[in-house]
């Protein structure tokens, strides 16, 4: 249910947005969100959480947007 991201090129400060979504299989509720106090220029993490536990997702899809 955790994934940590690594960026290959830093963005200039943590002052940048990632997006992100994650799918699971169908019928599942999957609660997606960004880990507090987790960013920083070069990473970030997320979680996803399914009705009681951390789940993982059946794929993650992520973008980031900042300067550089």
């Amino acid at each position: 249910g955790r994934l940590t991201i690594t960026i290959a090129t830093d963005f200039s400060s943590a002052n940048w947005c990632g997006l992100f979504t994650a799918s699971t299989a169908a019928g599942n509720n999957l609660y997606a969100l960004e880990t507090s106090g987790t960013k920083t220029s070069g990473s970030v993490q997320y979680q996803t959480s399914g009705d009681s536990a951390n789940e993982d997702p059946v794929s993650w899809n992520i973008a980031g947007f900042g300067d550089i």
